[in-house]
């Protein structure tokens, strides 16, 4: 009876590590049947290219798929029944063609919403960039500049 009583520790010893080696093996079990039990989600086609007689669009697909933007001219005049508005813009397009000559200044403000730019003072203008070739990616521009942050009025 002694014997059993001193081999009864050593046991014991054993139970957590045989606790966690189970619990790892029936999660590790139970996740490979639901792989194979449970339907699989079907992935969503890409939305197809809107309609280029510029008439309607079909809303984007929910998953975040990108979608294929048509060009300017070709732009959607309406939307199809049940197209919800966004104020965030899931997707955007440039209004140029390639190859049409653009300017870019970039001003900086302390206020949320953006004042005039006319009414805007000089020293607000960060970047003035002309004659800017959209879509013409050999041209490289490097800019340094330093500013001050404005306060609020």
């Amino acid at each position: 009876m002694p014997d059993a009583q001193a081999a009864a520790p050593a046991e014991e010893g054993k139970g957590p590590i045989r606790t966690i080696v189970q619990s790892v093996g029936i999660f590790l079990l139970i996740q490979g049947a639901m792989k194979y039990i449970l339907p699989q989600a079907s992935k969503a086609p890409v939305t197809p290219v809107p309609s280029q007689d510029g008439t309607s669009v079909a809303p984007p697909s929910a998953n975040g798929q990108p979608v294929a933007i048509p060009a300017w001219e070709n732009r959607p005049r309406s939307y199809d029944a049940g197209v919800q508005h966004s104020i965030i813009p899931y997707n955007v397009a440039p209004m140029w063609p390639v190859g049409t000559e653009v300017d870019f200044s970039m001003y900086i403000s302390s206020s949320i919403a953006m004042p005039p730019l006319d009414s805007m003072p000089t020293e607000s203008l960060l970047i003035e960039e002309k004659n800017f070739k959209f879509g013409d990616y050999s041209q490289n521009r490097e800019i340094n500049t330093e500013f001050k942050v404005p306060k609020d009025r």
